[in-house]
Order: structure tokens, then C-alpha cells, then sequence
């Protein structure tokens, strides 16, 4: 007598692998979620580079220049994110630290960014009431969610404190002939100062020019200038006294 046994697959073991695999798909689906919202993410804001260029005072590149008073600032923002926010600071010391610009008109301050896209921002700066000729100037935006970004201009000079001249020669009571030396010092010398000398025979009489002339930037404090002059070019006067 043959006795045959067959043995059915475990039908628990059956469930257990639909299971596993309905689990797989679930993980899947997660995990392809995760990576479309990260990469929409990553578009709308990653890649939007807010990148911040064209950094201009009275629309040309300030570096190696000189200014005085009340000037316009400009910049170029292109992928702007919308909302960002951007201030103007300064720097006296090359970058060490920085002062938040005195914005007296112009738009809203700090400057609300718009809805995105390519950008062109101005402001008026009164410039601060100083003389340095290594001034820096840097646009600051503030983004949420996203580091600092700073467009930061080569230096240039900031002159306010206006100059205090003192002639030295002549200083009264010399007589003059022939060719003699005007000396004159400056306190708080400006570098793109020009310097007018004019003589007139008596007080009630109009002054005279001799001469404009052409200075050498200066950085200290004070400066001694000199000029010769031919005192025979002068124009006759009725006067023996004059000034310079």
C-alpha cells in the first residue's frame, strides 16, 4: 500500500510576500514624493540665484572716484526672489566694519524687492561728514530662508569737510619783483581740488586771476602748495599794497 503526501505552500507565507511588496511601493512612492517637492524646492528657490550686480554712484562705477554731498546709488538685481529686502551701508576702515547709510529720500527704505524677475533699484545717499579716500559702499539683501548676499564696491573717496586755506607767503609787508613764490597750506584738502590765485591792489578793487591750478591727490593733513609767479605779468594798478 503507497501513501502519497503533497504539501500546499503555506498560504501565510503567500500574504506575507504581497504584504512586503505593497510596503516596497508605499516606500517608493514616499521617496519619489520627497524628491519632486525637494526639486520643486530647489527651482523655485534654489536656482533663483538673486544675483545682485552693476553697483553705481551717479550711474558709473565709483571706485577710485570722488564725492561730495548728497549722491544716487544704484544696483542690478537679476532672479530676484520676491520679498527680499535690501539696505546701504558704508565702510571708513576697507571693510573691517559697516555703518547703515544715511538714505534720505528716494524708494521705500529698507527697499522692498518686487515680484521677482530682473531688477534695477536706486536710492539718494547724504553721504556722512567725513574725508577718506578709502570709502567702501555695499548693498545688503536680506532673503528668508537664504544666506545674506552683499554686492560690495571698490573703494572710493568721501570728502565733506571742506577745506581751511591759510596763505603763508606773502604775509604782509614785503616787497615784490620779479618772480616770487606763493605758499599756501590746506587743512582738510579735497583731491580733486583746484586752486584759483588772484591778487587785487586795494580792497574795494575786483580780484585779478593769475593763475587756476592743478593739484596732486593728497591723503594727509595739512598740505603746503606753492606756486611761482612773475610779478611782472601783473596788470598795472594804481596801488603800491595789494593782496593775494
Amino acid at each position: 500500500m503507497k501513501i502519497y503526501v503533497k504539501f500546499k505552500k503555506n498560504e501565510g507565507e503567500k500574504m506575507k510576500k504581497s504584504e512586503r511588496k505593497e510596503s516596497i511601493y508605499i516606500r517608493d512612492l514616499f521617496l519619489l514624493l520627497f524628491v519632486f517637492t525637494f526639486l520643486f524646492f530647489l527651482c523655485r528657490n534654489g536656482l533663483s540665484s538673486d544675483t545682485l550686480s552693476q553697483f553705481q554712484i551717479n550711474g558709473s562705477d565709483p571706485t577710485g572716484k570722488v564725492f561730495h554731498g548728497r549722491v544716487t546709488v544704484s544696483w542690478s538685481v537679476t532672479e530676484e526672489t520676491p520679498g527680499a529686502l535690501y539696505w546701504l551701508l558704508y565702510s571708513t576702515d576697507g571693510g573691517g566694519s559697516w555703518d547703515m547709510a544715511n538714505v534720505i529720500e528716494g524708494l521705500p527704505y529698507p527697499q522692498q524687492g518686487g515680484s521677482g524677475g530682473h531688477k534695477t533699484y536706486s536710492i539718494h545717499w547724504n553721504t556722512p561728514n567725513i574725508n577718506n579716500s578709502s570709502v567702501k559702499a555695499k548693498i545688503q539683501s536680506s532673503i528668508t530662508g537664504k544666506p545674506i548676499l552683499n554686492l560690495i564696491s571698490g573703494p572710493f573717496g568721501i570728502y565733506n569737510i571742506k577745506p581751511n586755506i591759510t596763505v603763508v607767503r606773502p604775509n604782509g609787508g614785503e616787497s615784490w619783483s620779479g618772480t616770487r613764490t606763493i605758499v599756501w597750506d590746506v587743512v582738510n584738502p579735497w583731491p580733486d581740488d583746484r586752486y584759483k590765485i588772484q591778487y587785487r591792489p586795494k580792497d574795494n578793487y575786483p580780484w585779478i586771476d593769475i593763475t587756476t591750478t592743478e593739484t596732486s591727490p593728497v591723503t594727509s593733513s595739512p598740505v603746503t602748495y606753492t606756486y611761482k609767479w612773475n610779478t611782472t605779468d601783473a596788470e598795472e594798478q594804481p596801488a603800491t599794497t595789494y593782496r593775494i
